[in-house]
């Protein structure tokens, strides 16, 4: 390939860091090497693009048709769904109209499933593009006005432009005479309650719990930088340059009525970028929840750990710790030093949601790793309270994993809310 960007050399990091991040998850379990699956299909993705800015077709559709193939192997609709428009948008740029067609159709059937509006509206669209290259003007219009007939649903999904990147951000108003109230409450508005997703996760892993927050206040889930569909970002990735990122989508998505002030809900890493937006734009955050959160006292934690490994594995932890993770490219020391060096949090709302199997799913059988799992999250409640201070809620997820909001979306979404109403009559 050629272009501004060395994306040979990027192309071989990332394959490398997956390769070395597979073997460290050998025999571990399923949840794991599935794990290493979307980590690589995420880099395959983000690959088929770079490969697309050099014109590459070839290398682009090579990287798509796997990274298609990795999700079909992970079960995952929504990954099939954006690896298939991959793989068609590159057959179309080659004007290989037979093998695009199926494949939109294929799209198109999975939207529907999804209930993805976007992605359906495009694969007809996209149809009726090659109607119209294949001299069935009839047909095509046929399927422009399907198109255009396609009932909208109220979630507004789109690609921001922020000048570079472009993110994808969901989005929802509240409806009915519930949030009519609260719009009327004393404080005169609801904040925005705005989803920052986990390493290597997009805004997909919000799903089940968007339409129970959608149901009291406004909400935005995005996919990062790199992650789909977004667009790929500048590397490495950092806790100062996802909150610029998020800072920008919000500036964006602020006339359609997803303005501040926000309350920011983050999960694992992604309470890293939500704590330095805090600090960074104070007057716009109202409430911060974090859940299993990674924080800035684990750099030492994580090096202390990665000096004790063999030194082969040591070498790849330092890698993957330095930005070698290929699902997003993070420097995670960097994004923690960050937040340190960054100050205090200034004085908000702040509620801790641990989950109970943080790092397995739930076993309710295990009594003897539950009882040691309870010793540990009440020193970690102190550790909380030590760090965020004695106005800190500390909430413990009883029945789930490290991904509490696919676990027990309605606790996730009971929390948000009583922080939203705590904030009635605060905000104006």
């Amino acid at each position: 390939m050629s272009g501004t960007r060395d994306h040979r050399a990027e192309c071989a990091f990332w394959e490398d860091s997956a390769r070395l991040g597979s073997a460290q998850h050998d025999g571990l379990s399923a949840r794991t090497r599935q794990w290493g699956l979307t980590i690589q299909q995420n880099a395959l993705r983000n690959l088929g693009q770079l490969a697309l800015l050099d014109h590459d077709h070839a290398a682009a559709r090579a990287f798509h048709e796997r990274g298609l193939q990795l999700a079909r192997e992970l079960e995952n609709e929504l990954r099939v769904l954006f690896a298939l428009l991959g793989v068609a948008d590159v057959a179309i740029q080659q004007h290989d109209l037979v093998v695009a067609r199926p494949l939109y159709r294929e799209v198109l059937h999975v939207a529907r499933q999804l209930d993805h509006w976007w992605a359906a509206t495009s694969s007809i669209k996209r149809l009726a593009g090659i109607a119209a290259a294949e001299g069935r003007p009839v047909k095509a219009t046929r399927l422009h006005a399907a198109a255009l007939g396609l009932d909208r649903p109220s979630w507004l999904g789109k690609l921001v432009d922020i000048g570079v990147p472009r993110l994808y951000a969901r989005c929802e108003y509240p409806s009915g005479e519930e949030a009519t109230g609260l719009t009327k409450g004393r404080g005169g508005s609801i904040p925005t309650v705005v989803l920052e997703s986990g390493l290597g996760d997009s805004w997909g892993q919000w799903q089940r719990v968007l339409p129970l927050i959608a149901a009291f206040a406004p909400v935005v889930a995005y996919s990062r930088a790199g992650l789909p569909p977004s667009d790929p970002g500048p590397l490495p990735r950092t806790s100062r340059l996802i909150a610029d990122d998020l800072h920008a989508l919000l500036s964006e998505l602020a006339d359609d009525g997803f303005g501040p002030p926000y309350v920011l809900v983050g999960h694992s890493f992604g309470c890293l970028p939500v704590q330095y937006y805090v600090i960074q734009y104070r007057d716009e955050v109202a409430g911060l929840v974090l859940l299993d959160g990674t924080h800035e006292d684990s750099l030492e934690e994580g090096e202390r750990r990665n000096a004790q490994l063999p030194p082969e594995r040591r070498d790849a932890g330092t890698r993957w710790f330095a930005g070698g993770n290929p699902s997003e490219h993070v420097d995670l020391g960097e994004s923690m030093r960050q937040l340190r060096d960054a100050g205090p949090l200034p004085p908000v709302p702040i509620v801790h949601i641990r989950s109970m199997w943080i790092g397995s799913n739930y076993q309710p059988e295990q009594t003897a790793q539950h009882a040691q799992r309870a010793r540990d999250l009440r020193e970690e409640e102190a550790k909380a309270i030590r760090r965020y201070g004695a106005d800190v809620r500390f909430v413990v997820a009883d029945r789930s994993g490290h991904y509490i909001h696919v676990d027990q979306p309605a606790l996730v979404a009971d929390t948000v809310r009583a922080v939203v109403e705590s904030l009635r009559g605060v905000v104006a």
